[in-house]
C-alpha cells in the first residue's frame, strides 16, 4: 500500500509518480480545476482495482442499471490529493485474462478432437 502525506505534491510530481508505479497506466489523468482532485480513468475494472488497492482504497464493485459494473474505490488521499478512480466494464464482459470465450474454446476443442 502506498503511503501518503498531507503536503500536496505538484501535478508534475504526481504524473511522475503515476508513470513510475509498476501498475497499468491509466487511460487518462486529470487534475480538477479546484486543485484538490486527481482523477485516473481506466478502460477495465482490474487495473482500477489494482490502483485502488495500491493506494489503500476499496476494490469492491457495483452493478448499475445501465449494464455496467463500476469500481467503488471509496475515499483515497494520496500526497495531498483526493484521488478519484474511474473504471467500468459491461457486466456480461469476459475477464481480461481470459484469452478465449467459452464458446470459442468449446469449438476449438471440438476441432482438435475431430
Amino acid at each position: 500500500m502506498e503511503t501518503t502525506t498531507t503536503e500536496q505534491y505538484e501535478p508534475r510530481a504526481m504524473l511522475a509518480l503515476i508513470a513510475l508505479t509498476e501498475l497499468p497506466l491509466p487511460k487518462t489523468v486529470a487534475f480538477h480545476p479546484n486543485g484538490k482532485i486527481l482523477s485516473l480513468t481506466f478502460e477495465r475494472l482490474a487495473p482500477g482495482q489494482a490502483w485502488s488497492a495500491h493506494l489503500g482504497g476499496q476494490t469492491e464493485t457495483y452493478d448499475n442499471r445501465d449494464g455496467h459494473r463500476y469500481l467503488n474505490e471509496g475515499l483515497i488521499k494520496w500526497h495531498g490529493w483526493t484521488v478519484q478512480l474511474h473504471a467500468s466494464e459491461p457486466i456480461d464482459s469476459e475477464p481480461v485474462d481470459s484469452p478465449l470465450s467459452p464458446d470459442v474454446t468449446a469449438r476449438l476443442t471440438a476441432v482438435a478432437r475431430a
